[in-house]
Parts: structure tokens; sequence; C-alpha cells
């Protein structure tokens, strides 16, 4: 996917997060051998398994699944308005707000300026159409890809790139089609409406298995899961127009060091 725009950090701030009653989870059943606190990762909305995110693995491949639901919407009027004006900063509003929907930990929100564009799955521009998510022979382990939006790929040297997603928690189909003409007729207007979501960095390793000692690096693969702001993205991506997204990314669920937050960070342009 070429389309010369790169995502722009607009701000960010560290975000601690104390919620003992969350809408959003990252659950990770418990596991009997590896780890003491779960194998497998889940992102839950609701109290229902919404995503399966893989195993925390640092030399299993990066992926989403989306586990079929019902799904609820989660109720952001609390910060609608700034959102659907489009944010310039991260305020204590629009924080204060969301820390009442996500889980504890220790957060990177990020305020992007991003090119979302529609991804259809085995296509050419497809990252996954490009990769082996099933080498573990498991359907509990493959990626089972979706339609979802990517961003333009970020280089951040000749061996290192950074994949960005940005994954609807619903199908295409759900949406209001006069909701999303509305978002198109904004965007048209030059406005770059608000939309939500909380993200997770994954940076892997994989053995070369012709040289057990030897490690080769995984892209970096950050993933936007949606929380409000479906019918925005899409609208975006018809226009091929910038909107604006505020996410909070989990330096707890994320499989990556200090060094890798910052990495992604500093190579927004």
């Amino acid at each position: 996917m070429k389309s010369g725009f790169t995502t722009r950090l607009i701000a960010s701030k560290h975000v601690s997060v104390e919620n003992a009653q969350p809408i959003v989870k990252f659950i990770r059943p418990a596991a009997k051998n590896y780890p003491a606190d779960g194998w497998d990762r889940y992102l839950y909305v609701n109290d229902k398994p919404t995503f399966y995110l893989g195993v925390v693995c640092e030399t299993c491949d990066f992926m989403f699944r989306r586990i079929p639901a019902d799904f609820s919407k989660i109720d952001a009027r609390a910060i609608s308005d700034h959102l659907n004006r489009g944010l310039l900063e991260i305020g204590e509003t629009e924080i204060y707000a969301v820390t009442k929907l996500i889980p504890s930990g220790n957060y990177r929100a990020l305020l992007l300026e991003l090119y979302p564009a529609l991804i259809q799955p085995g296509t050419d521009d497809d990252h996954f159409a490009h990769k082996s998510y099933d080498d573990w022979g498991d359907e509990e382990f493959g990626a089972r890809p979706i339609e979802h939006y990517q961003t333009e790929i970020i280089k951040v040297d000749e061996s290192k790139s950074i994949f960005e997603f940005v994954v609807p928690m619903f199908d295409r189909t759900k949406l209001d089609n006069l909701r999303v003409e509305y978002y198109r007729n904004k965007i048209r207007d030059g406005e770059k409406p608000t939309a939500l979501a909380v993200s997770i960095l994954d940076t892997k390793w994989r053995y070369d298995f012709d040289d057990y000692d030897d490690l080769v690096e995984y892209p970096f693969c950050c993933a936007h899961f949606l929380l409000d702001g479906h019918h925005k993205i899409y609208a975006a991506s018809l226009e091929r127009s910038p909107i604006t997204l505020l996410t909070f990314l989990s330096e707890v669920e994320s499989i990556a060091i200090d060094e890798s937050f910052t990495t992604l960070i500093e190579n927004y342009a």
C-alpha cells in the first residue's frame, strides 16, 4: 500500500490507570504451565471475548482474530462532542473519560493523524497475506484475517519496519450509511473528527530454523482496536483523507520493551 502519507503524532502523554470495573479488558486465562498469568491473550468488551490476540510468546507471530459475538456499543458520550469536533490535544477531559473504560495499567496516550486504507483479506496490500501465521498447524493459533485498515508502512531503517493496523470491533455491513455520509461531508469540509481506540504494540523475534542460535526480528506491529469511531474511519478511507485517532497504547499488554515504544513514537512524522 503506497499512499505517501505517514502517520503523524500530534501529542502524547504517559497515563496511569486505576480502574476496578473496566468496560474493556485484556484477559489471559490461567494456564497450567507457562506463564503463570496465562498463555493466550484476549480482548474483552462488556465481559464478552471480542478478539483473540495470540500467545504471549516473544517468538510467535503477531495476529488478531475476531471472535463472533453480538457487539455491545461502548458508551463514549462523555467525550463524544469533543471527538466529533476533532481533538487538537489530549486534554484532562478526554483522559478522565477514557480511563473509565480501560483496565488498570500504564499507557501511552497518543493523538495521531492518519490515513486509513481499507484492506480486504488476501489482497496484495494485506500484510497477513504475505506472512505465515499458521506455523503451529493449530486452528487456535492461526490468524484469521478480517477486513481492517492499514496505514502507510513506516520504515525505521533498512532492516526494520512498523506496520500499523486499525481494527474494527464489528463488521462494516453493520454501519449506518447515513452516518457514514455525515462524516464524509465533514471530512470534505476539511474537518478531522477523532476516533477512539486501545492499542497494543508487539515487537517479536523468530528463530531462524537453519541456525537456532540466530534470531530474526519481525516488523513492529501496532494494532489500534476501535472503541468508538467506526463510521469516521470508514468515511475517511472512502475520502482517502486524514482523520485523527486518540488511542491508549497499553504498556502492560504489549509484547515490547521501553525502547520499542520510543522507536514507535519517534518514527511517527
